[in-house]
């Protein structure tokens, strides 16, 4: 069977590499324009934006990754019917990813080899330059010189022990010219830390080896990465046009360098020539740098929020341990409190009180929705409002319904001042409070209760968990504990709540539910009464097979990889009511049932309301 959690984690992870490709182009293209507003002049300034612009996608993928698995899962509904298609994009990252990471690690390997075998007889000239010009250069501790008969042209390797590769040839014959370009050019890649942040680099290629953007942001920092340490080589030799007669004396041995090396002679040298004899190509153009970083800043930041905005107005909620069935309509919340001037986190918590987070919840006194509105309240609100009156179907909608509440609340706050008493008066009706205002008649247990939780509640949105919340679910689990039905015998737990290992994939996840092997047929009860809230009865939507979903106020029940659905949407239940049938449909080992409970939203062990013998 797949487990729900690992299979939102798959999905989660494939739609996040989907979306970075559009999110990259959009990354490439205002990088492109921030790099024409910076102006060829300024190549450490064009290095800055291509070096955010590359890292800012492996930070997109993660923040969008990171903000599809946080996000409340949805009621009534399961995995995605592409989870299949999920599991293969997946599949296929992983291997490529795999494949080029070992790449990239042999590549390492290899170059650590040849330093170890490299020769130290080099020229006592290049050991006079370095020891001349390390200092000027701001490069401390001591850097290495070798030869390598496979080195084409100059490299530098390393980072704490840093270490120049020379070419036999160069290393014995280079005239002093050549000499002093050649390191001054390899000292100020060791001065700017190239080496570590081309392994970086090279990691994020790895990472992202599908991706276009990733390698032409790669190419343009490598190319800018060049122009920078040639700027730097000509001002430390104060001799611009020696240092262009030493890169085209380089280009006679020029050659690719191994993976992860820095080689002096990289990058395109028509142009590098060109920009050394030609001072107008560097001269700087104040102030456009900072528009640029801005750009690609800006970038950044829109990554981080793709793939989350179903949760910015969440942000909005102080309390973040809303469970997860309120949290999914804090969008709603948010607007319904600014539109009427009442506080997000007290409307939140009285929709928790009044119905669990459930759009869908009736009262026996006819209430409806998430904010438990009475027919004729609705009516009268809508009045008041100069709007049509909502029918009963339109009342159960959650804009709607939150947004009629918050106006209920906000005149009795207006009427009240006090909000445990506008709550109060919410709730018991503002007749009432008046009285107990006025008169000292005594508010209802009822009220007292519902305002006391609700304003307990508020008063914690602050705080990292809520102990009201802890009592309210102690309480639940406390009355119904032995009065729930077990939907079959549960006497033979195969696979428990938590971590556990996976029994398709055999790899530790997160089991949201238990699992019973029963046989085939075998009747499934409704554990209590409630409300069916989805069904598929054909079972071939996803991972889970046939399923039935029961909302029972603010407790939830799911039955999963039945073999048959005895109910439909809507459908009222009573507890022990055979509701579907054992199977094996889905994703499956054999016949069982897989069995959820969920306060709130949030999967809970249903150990916590039946004697599982554990």
């Amino acid at each position: 069977m797949t487990d729900l959690l690992a299979s939102r984690w798959t999905v989660a992870l494939a739609e996040a590499l989907v979306a970075l490709l559009g999110q990259g182009l959009l990354v490439v293209v205002l990088h492109e324009v921030a790099r024409v507003v910076v102006g060829p002049g300024r190549p450490r300034a064009r290095y800055a934006l291509a070096s955010v612009a590359l890292f800012a996608l492996p930070t997109c993928l993660v923040a969008t990754w990171w903000s599809i698995v946080s996000a409340p899962a949805p009621q009534g509904v399961g995995t995605p019917a592409s989870v299949g298609f999920a599991s293969w994009v997946v599949l296929a990252w992983w291997l490529g990813a795999t494949a080029t990471l070992l790449r990239l690690a042999g590549a390492w390997l290899r170059l650590r080899r040849v330093v170890a075998r490299a020769s130290d007889a080099v020229d006592r000239g290049w050991l006079e330059a370095r020891d001349r010009l390390a200092p000027l250069a701001g490069v401390a501790g001591g850097v290495a010189i070798k030869a390598w008969a496979g080195a084409d042209v100059p490299m530098v390797v390393g980072v704490l022990r840093p270490v120049v590769l020379l070419p036999l040839a160069l290393a014995t014959g280079a005239s002093p010219g050549c000499v002093d370009a050649v390191l001054a050019h390899e000292l100020m890649h060791l001065r700017r830390h190239d080496y570590l942040v081309n392994l970086l680099q090279s990691v994020v290629e790895a990472l992202l080896f599908y991706h276009p953007a990733v390698w032409w942001l790669s190419h343009r920092m490598r190319v800018e990465r060049e122009y920078c340490c040639d700027d730097g080589a000509a001002l430390l030799l104060d001799d611009r046009l020696g240092y262009a007669r030493a890169l085209v004396e380089l280009e006679r041995l020029r050659g690719a360098p191994p993976a992860l090396a820095l080689g002096a002679s990289g990058g395109p040298l028509k142009k590098r020539v060109m920009r050394m004899i030609d001072r107008r190509g560097s001269t700087p153009r104040p102030g456009f740098a900072a528009v640029g970083a801005l750009a690609v800043l800006v970038v950044v930041a829109a990554g981080l929020a793709t793939g989350a905005a179903a949760q910015a107005a969440e942000a909005a909620l102080s309390a973040r341990w809303m469970p997860p069935s309120v949290a999914r309509h804090a969008d709603a919340i948010v607007r319904a409190s600014e539109r009427n001037g009442v506080d997000a986190d007290l409307l939140a918590a009285m929709l928790l009180i009044e119905s669990g987070g459930d759009e869908a919840a009736r009262s026996p006194s006819g209430a409806a929705g998430l904010m438990q509105l009475m027919p004729e309240t609705a009516r009268r609100i809508a009045k008041a409002r100069g709007l049509e009156a909502p029918t009963d179907a339109a009342l159960l909608d959650p804009e709607l319904n939150v947004d009629f509440g918050a106006w209920y609340l906000a005149r009795q706050l207006e009427r009240f001042e006090d909000p445990r008493l506008a709550v109060a008066a919410y709730n018991a009706g503002p007749a009432r409070v008046v009285a107990h205002v006025e008169r000292g008649q005594r508010l209802p247990d009822e009220s007292r209760r519902y305002a006391d939780q609700v304003i307990a509640l508020w008063s914690e949105r602050s705080e990292a968990t809520s102990p009201t919340l802890t009592g309210l679910f102690e309480r639940t689990r406390a009355q119904l504990r032995g009065r729930m039905k077990a939907p079959v015998d549960l006497s033979a737990v195969r696979l428990g709540f938590g971590e556990n290992a996976h029994p398709i994939r055999k790899v530790p996840f997160e089991h949201q539910g238990i699992d019973v092997p029963q046989a085939e047929g075998t009747s499934v009860q409704a554990a209590l009464r409630g409300v069916v809230r989805s069904v598929d009865a054909k079972g071939t939507a996803d991972a889970r097979g046939r399923y039935i979903v029961l909302q029972h106020g603010r407790l939830e029940t799911r039955y999963y990889h039945l073999a048959a659905v005895r109910v439909a949407v809507g459908q009222q239940v009573e507890a022990g009511e055979v509701i579907g049938e054992v199977g094996n449909s889905g994703v499956s080992t054999g016949p069982h049932l897989h069995f959820e409970v969920r306060e709130m939203g949030t999967p809970v062990d249903p150990g916590l309301y039946y004697d599982l013998g554990r």
